[in-house]
């Protein structure tokens, strides 16, 4: 299974990406053959949260998938990876998956 990142990494952060690539392996169950790519991106978008983590899972001759949490990669916890079981996906050639960080109060 290849796992890429395009993220710059300090030790702390290599170990946040080392988690997040485990829990997404393993909670999605990928296949020996998913290529995922893991990165943290800036969002400029208008009422967008500032970073977000873009997963991406590719397969030979499969959609692509990506998915979106607008958290840091920092902040993204096993529920956020585990809440990914849950969405239906479709048959486009790119999916986006968001999850958001909720406000705390």
């Amino acid at each position: 299974m290849q796992r890429d990142t395009l993220i710059e990494t300090n030790d702390r952060e290599a170990q946040l990406l080392e988690q997040v690539t485990r829990w997404v392996t393993d909670l999605l169950a990928l296949e020996e053959d998913t290529s995922l790519l893991i990165k943290q991106m800036r969002c400029t978008t208008p009422d967008c949260p500032p970073f977000r983590t873009m997963i991406y899972l590719m397969n030979e001759g499969r959609p692509v998938y990506r998915y979106k949490i607008h958290k840091t990669l920092m902040d993204i916890t096993c529920e956020d990876v585990a809440a990914l079981v849950f969405i239906e996906p479709k048959r486009d050639t790119f999916l986006d998956i968001h999850i958001t960080q909720t406000e705390k109060g």
